[in-house]
């Protein structure tokens, strides 16, 4: 009786070690999204832009036992500006931005993110070198005067909402428009900004 105890004890423990990788995957491989904010500097002008990282496993004992980060599949974007001190209302892009990714793939509205130290990236603001005009990016129609402004910016992956904040600064001066301060991660949770 104590020889088969022994031998189901052993053949619990060999099933415990084989699906030890697989429960360490569903709970540290999960994507893990990152937001930061930089400056592209073009020929034609600046734009301000929203980078987006799926930020690979860096512990090197979760890496030896085979655990990688999975893809964040399903990335969708949005943003807002408001004017800081003032009571005017956000504004907002008419259509949703179009996410440039390091795979190739040309821009577009969704897209899948595998886990990376590069980004994947959108415009928010562009400047007009030439003219210093600064406008919300791909719509000239929406342009934004001298003044402190922050970008409200939600990154959605599988359901999941990640939001950062992050200031700039629209002057009169070349460069025109530059970030200011640190990034402000706002909050995650399953809700939007729908109400701004």
């Amino acid at each position: 009786m104590a020889l088969w105890a022994l031998v189901i004890s052993l053949i619990a423990l060999g099933v415990a070690i084989l699906t030890l990788p697989t429960v360490l995957q569903m709970i540290w491989g999960k994507p893990r999204i990152a937001v930061g904010f930089d400056i592209a500097e073009l020929k034609s002008g600046r734009v301000l832009e929203c980078a987006i990282y799926n930020i690979p496993i860096r512990n090197r004992l979760l890496r030896w036992s085979g655990i990688r980060r999975t893809v964040a599949e399903d990335i969708m974007v949005d943003f807002c500006i408001e004017e800081l001190g003032s009571s005017r209302r956000a504004i907002r892009p008419h259509n949703a931005p179009y996410i440039q990714s390091y795979t190739g793939v040309g821009p577009a509205q969704r897209i899948s993110l595998a886990a990376s130290n590069i980004s994947a990236r959108f415009a928010i603001v562009k400047v007009i070198a030439s003219t210093g005009v600064v406008s919300l990016f791909e719509e000239d129609d929406v342009m934004l005067a001298n003044g402190s402004y922050c970008a409200y910016v939600e990154v959605v992956v599988e359901g999941k909402v990640n939001r950062a904040r992050g200031n700039f600064e629209v002057t009169d001066k070349s460069p025109y428009v530059y970030w200011v301060g640190s990034i402000e991660k706002v909050s995650s949770s399953m809700d939007t900004f729908s109400n701004r």
